[in-house]
């Protein structure tokens, strides 16, 4: 079978890290190539598995033509049976390319549309989620199958359910040698992701800050990068909290098994997620986890870990979390939940089969 994978920003986040995983499973097992929008590091990542990789460099929504013109000289060159396409230009392209094409696409959706639209302002949130919001329907509408990776982002929605099913997001096979992790004090917490602030980066600092009041010797380590006028306004809320000397902002890091290993919680107190990979990685470890009281997160996060509502930080809450994490309880129950929730070659086989299906569709 002939496969090729389309993806918008070959970055090296969620969606990106979740394309490379599949590529890995399927290079063995089908033919395949990829095809990206733009550069970006995932592309070095994708060509040392010996795959080719056609950049066709187009940035624009809107260069509908040029867009166009290209994938039909990579379907001239590669011939594909399947069409696999990630992120929501890729997905809103290439649903429109393959109806004319007659190809067989899979759209993979990871964005809930209100993700996006936390990022702005009234009324320009509106219409970047009624925007997401027509991609999906138009996907659904031409698409042969709509992959959701979660539950919860399906049912809130996918219009058309008998295009749509669930393949849920998986540990990545780079985290498969974690070892059994031992009790240790509650001193170094850690947050992973986009500094923006629909991921909470800045509620996570003052979060922090009362677990600080509680314990002078905690400190926190936030990994990941975002815009300069973003990381800018974080520093200065460490400032005004006075944890100059406990929080640290340490940009992206390329060996993040490292944070995972030297950490003691996992942090996140995101506005919106469409799965959250970064969990199933710290539970993984063994990490306990803070986060937000999402229903996407209740259905992803082990249950006896501590979710934060509206109300936010509570003492005897937080105590009674620590007393949950003594003796390694916890980080043991964490670690099971992703090995039989998670399970990267039961959902690559998912995906297999799905593939083989969609082929011999009418």
């Amino acid at each position: 079978m002939r496969v090729l994978y389309v993806i918008d920003r070959p970055n090296l986040f969620g969606s990106e890290q979740h394309l490379f995983d599949i590529l890995q499973y399927q290079k063995v097992r089908n033919e395949i190539v990829v095809m990206t929008f733009r550069n970006g590091p995932l592309i070095s990542k994708i060509e040392s598995l010996g795959i080719t990789i056609y950049n066709i460099d187009c940035l624009s929504w809107f260069a509908l033509l040029k867009l166009y013109k290209r994938f039909k000289m990579v379907e001239r060159l590669f011939r594909p049976d399947i069409v696999h396409s990630h992120q929501p230009k890729a997905i809103f392209y290439m649903s429109l390319f393959c109806r004319l094409a007659n190809l067989k696409q899979i759209a993979t959706i990871h964005t809930d549309p209100k993700a996006p639209a936390v990022n702005y302002a009234f009324p320009l949130k509106i219409f970047i989620y009624l925007f997401h919001r027509f991609i999906i329907l138009i996907v659904e509408l031409l698409a042969n199958k709509c992959v959701y990776v979660s539950n919860a982002l399906m049912n809130q929605t996918s219009i058309y359910s008998k295009k749509s099913l669930v393949i849920h997001n998986w540990l990545s096979p780079r985290f498969y040698s974690i070892e059994k992790r031992n009790f240790r004090k509650c001193v170094t917490y850690l947050y992973v992701g986009s500094l923006i602030p629909s991921k909470g980066t800045k509620e996570v600092i003052e979060f922090f800050g009362k677990i600080h009041e509680l314990d002078k010797n905690v400190i926190l380590n936030i990994i990941g990068n975002g815009p300069v006028e973003y990381l800018t306004y974080l520093r200065k809320v460490i400032i005004s909290n006075r944890l100059e000397s406990s929080v640290f902002i340490r940009g992206y890091q390329d060996d993040i098994e490292k944070y995972y290993l030297e950490s003691d919680v996992f942090i996140s107190l995101t506005r919106g997620e469409s799965f959250g990979l970064v969990f199933i990685e710290a539970m993984a470890h063994g990490l306990p986890i803070i986060c937000s009281d999402l229903k996407i997160l209740r259905e992803v996060v082990f249950s006896e870990n501590l979710f934060i509502g509206k109300k936010g930080f509570d003492k005897d809450e937080f105590i009674s979390f620590l007393n949950r994490i003594e003796n390694g309880a916890l980080s043991d129950k964490n670690q099971k939940w992703v090995e039989q929730k998670y399970n990267y070659d039961l959902q690559q086989s998912l995906l297999s089969n799905l593939y083989n299906e969609v082929l011999i569709s009418k």
